[in-house]
């Protein structure tokens, strides 16, 4: 009976439950505009709210190209985490210029939903993406069901948009919208923005420069096995299972290993910085009878470090993992990647590719890419 009931928690149950949608406003123009700094932007704000996610005992299902898939076992913490995270990035963009803002649309809604482990189907989770569709820039959207439940728990300054005709649902459904006030002041702002560039770019063709005599390419460098490990390890305690992606970028823009520490520390949470930085310079000095740097040729900008739990997988078929899912569900996919390698222990490269395709929303792109990393 133990067994039986063990197997159907690995496939799934059903469950009501809150589900939250986000995705980021205008990404495709953002992204023909600057495809690198774009895909930054949108990691730096994930990460945050993967861990307001995790405060707020919610659960990161996946990661929708440049959104996530959460869901909550209390409406009143979907909600109150999807307010922190807005309220959050509102106040960072005030200290922030304009380029460096993104802004997000966050949609709740209530229902029976079947969960498995790396996903979440039913009309609940439908709601949830279509009432994100529908939510202001910087805003969050609710169902009339979780304002409902919420109204009374949490302090709302909600408007009341009626019912609403939502694509693929058969009922139209109530909704609620709340618009932080910071919030209003900077989509006012941004979209004020957002004209002016789109106008100034209309017909303008950028070339590729080559950089002037004497300015100097920084192609970062590589950590020796075992340091490299460590560190990822120290920080894979204070930012969880991004540390891989970040460490890696990371190296690709410094050029010493104090550079790198420096780097790492500024994108750190205040209060981790100090013992981070004693940890990592404390790593170095008991390393310091082995090599920091790894001799090799400079680091290709598509290397990735893999997690020390992953060694049954040869890197080259995780880096072959990461570009095609990048040309399925977009740039988000390194990041998928190392948050599975990082959690799930000991997998094989077949387990590694059925769980990356139950990410791809279509299912017949699913098939594609696992035929070709089969034929890899």
């Amino acid at each position: 009976m133990g067994t039986e009931h063990d197997q159907q928690s690995l496939q799934g149950h059903r469950t009501l439950a809150a589900i939250v949608f986000s995705d980021v406003v205008n990404y495709s123009g953002r992204m023909s505009q600057n495809e690198e700094h774009t895909l930054r932007l949108v990691q730096r704000d994930l990460e945050l709210m993967t861990r307001f996610c995790e405060q707020y005992e919610g659960r990161v299902l996946k990661f929708t190209g440049d959104g996530l898939l959460m869901y909550f076992t209390s409406a009143v913490q979907a909600v109150a985490c999807a307010l922190e995270v807005q309220k959050t990035i509102a106040a960072r963009a005030a200290d922030l210029p304009e380029e460096d803002v993104l802004q997000h649309r966050i949609g709740i809604h209530l229902g029976d939903v079947f969960v498995s482990p790396t996903d979440v189907m039913g009309d609940g989770v439908n709601i949830a993406a279509r009432l994100q569709s529908e939510a202001e820039p910087g805003g969050v959207c609710l169902s009339q069901i979780v304002y409902d439940v919420v109204k009374k728990r949490l302090a709302l300054q909600a408007t009341y948009l009626g019912p609403r005709e939502l694509k693929h649902i058969q009922e139209a459904v109530p909704i609620y919208q709340i618009v932080l006030a910071a919030q209003k002041k900077t989509t006012t702002t941004l979209n004020s923005e957002l004209e002016r560039t789109l106008n100034e770019s209309a017909g303008v063709e950028i070339e590729n420069v080559p950089p002037e005599a004497g300015e100097k390419s920084v192609t970062g460098f590589t950590l020796a096995d075992e340091i490299g490990k460590s560190l990822e390890r120290l920080l894979m305690e204070a930012i969880g299972p991004i540390a891989p992606v970040v460490l890696q970028q990371t190296l690709e823009q410094v050029e010493s290993y104090q550079g790198l520490i420096e780097q790492l520390v500024n994108r750190l949470p205040d209060h981790l910085r100090k013992p981070f930085r004693e940890r990592a310079e404390r790593l170095a000095q008991v390393e310091s009878d082995r090599p920091i740097i790894q001799p090799s040729q400079p680091v290709p900008q598509d290397t990735v470090v893999v997690p020390a739990t992953t060694s049954a997988i040869a890197p080259e078929f995780v880096r072959q993992c990461e570009l095609e899912l990048t040309k399925v569900i977009g740039p988000i996919a390194p990041l998928i990647v190392q948050r599975i390698l990082s959690q799930q222990k000991d997998l094989s490269p077949n387990q590694l590719m059925d769980t990356l395709v139950a990410h791809v929303p279509d299912p017949e792109a699913g098939e594609s890419f696992r035929r070709k990393l089969q034929a890899w």
